[in-house]
């Protein structure tokens, strides 16, 4: 049995307080002009990196050392043939971080790309969905977790992790059903309504994918007011880690 020590790590490090206006915004790529032209070089080559082969490295061993991941998600969102509103996620594999728990798309951010923009055509790609089948809402905020978990060889490996995420919306539920995603994503999408997220005993729930999930939920289904006590008085459930 693996024993554990208690810290004060996991938690909610700013959030966006103008979340209840903002969500009902399609404000793009610039969310409310917080981002600026930046100098990149010329002869910059953006390309892909599979962070799994860098990961290792990174976050050090599982007795010692290892920095802080990054992570850029978004929570999509789409209305379901029902009439409801509904989050889309999926599951986590038995021998990543997080393991068997219900989670959003996204991953480590590439330089110098713009970060809510990389993030969404990521979950696209995931999806496989095209960028534009999906509309960028707003950012939730960012917030901190860990996790341990065993890989495939036996191996223990335990990550902090730094995750900020946005908010997204998929056009039409058609797209979606008629898309073939990645093999991390589409085999398993579950849809998650307002009535599903309030079962908080399920072992699939996350406290952070469970609140972000929460608010973008309440939110599309015009509980304003509870969403807006949720940001106002934030509290973690500690159960669901």
């Amino acid at each position: 049995m693996r024993e554990y020590r208690r810290e004060l790590i996991d938690g909610i490090v700013l959030e966006n307080l103008r979340l209840v206006e903002d969500f009902f915004i399609s404000l793009g790529p610039s969310l409310r002009s917080d981002y600026i032209l930046t100098r990149v070089p010329k002869d910059f080559q953006v390309g892909y990196v599979d962070g799994k082969s860098v990961y290792g490295p990174y976050v050090g061993t599982y007795e010692a050392g290892g920095l802080v991941r990054k992570c850029s998600d978004v929570a999509l969102f789409v209305k379901i043939p029902n009439g409801k509103w509904a989050a889309v996620a999926v599951t986590r594999g038995a021998h990543n971080s997080f393991p068997n728990k219900l989670w959003l798309g996204g991953g480590a951010p590439q330089k110098g790309l713009n970060q809510a923009e990389w993030t969404m055509s990521k979950a696209a790609k995931e999806f496989g969905l095209q960028r534009d089948m999906l509309e960028l809402r707003t950012i939730f905020g960012t917030y901190t977790t860990t996790s341990d978990w065993e890989t495939p060889d036996g191996e223990l490996e335990f990550a902090t992790t730094t995750q900020e995420c946005y908010a997204g919306v998929i056009k039409d539920f058609q797209d979606l059903a008629n898309a073939q995603g990645d093999e991390d994503h589409k085999k398993d999408i579950t849809y998650l309504t307002l009535d599903d997220l309030r079962h908080e005993n399920d072992p699939r729930f996350h406290w952070y994918p469970h609140r972000i999930w929460m608010l973008g939920l309440l939110l599309l289904e015009q509980h304003l007011d509870e969403a807006r006590h949720m940001i106002t008085n934030p509290k973690i459930n500690t159960k669901m880690i």
